[in-house]
């Protein structure tokens, strides 16, 4: 167990700095090798929080809108890759191979495999600029 989780610190409305919010992200980056992505869910869950929390107390409204500006950052998606041959014949299966309990996909796994033949392997070429 780390030592940071081992108590409890109780906090207030008013203690939700930007400050706060922009170091516990950091610690979630920095320390517990969060990726970006993980970070910004937290950091969506912390607005949802706070956005309640001020309907219900009004006293602490200014420094919660302050806290609600905190940025997300940036993440780049990964670009979706095409399937070799081999892996769309693993994906689709041999004909006859696929066992009696999954019966209920049959049709979809018979199409599979007769168009197996127009499955085209090669990335599409771009029609950009023709």
């Amino acid at each position: 167990m780390r030592p940071s989780t081992c108590c409890t610190v109780r906090r207030r409305l008013s203690d939700f700095e930007p400050a706060l919010i922009l170091a516990f992200l950091y610690d979630l980056e920095q320390q517990r090798h969060n990726c970006v992505r993980s970070r910004n869910l937290r950091l969506m869950a912390l607005r949802a929080f706070l956005k309640f929390a001020a309907r219900r107390d009004i006293t602490a409204l200014h420094i919660l809108k302050q806290a609600l500006g905190v940025p997300s950052k940036r993440s780049e998606r990964p670009m979706l890759g095409f399937l070799s041959h081999e892996e769309m014949l693993a994906v689709i299966g041999e004909p006859g191979s696929m066992p009696r309990r999954y019966s209920c996909c049959a049709p979809a796994v018979r199409y599979c495999q007769h168009s197996r033949s127009n499955l085209h392997t090669e990335a599409p070429t771009s029609t950009k600029g023709a």
